[in-house]
């Protein structure tokens, strides 16, 4: 079996979130402090799902970077992974210790 060079790239994707959980046990070992920053990371990223279709020049850019590698209902306008890794990370940190 072989892997697209577009699936690939999401699969290291995927092994770079592991930088969220690193993160927090190395380097920002408040929990509050992590979720700030986790929250405030995930509304950045809302707003490019929300707004990547309405602004010109991030369609553009974002197309550029990111369309070879997502799905069929991120390409319809759905929130991408990425958006639902970093929710869920934030609400993650924020229940658990």
């Amino acid at each position: 079996m072989t892997l697209k060079k577009e699936e690939i790239k999401r699969k290291i994707i995927h092994l770079g979130n592991s930088v969220i959980p690193l993160s927090y046990y190395f380097f920002i070992e408040d929990r509050m402090m992590m979720v700030w920053t986790l929250l405030f990371i995930s509304i950045i990223f809302v707003f490019i799902d929300f707004f990547r279709f309405r602004i010109n020049w991030l369609e553009k850019y974002f197309h550029m970077f990111f369309n070879t590698m997502l799905r069929k209902h991120e390409l319809d306008g759905k929130l991408t992974g990425a958006t639902w890794v970093l929710a869920g990370s934030t609400i993650t940190v924020f229940l658990f210790n």
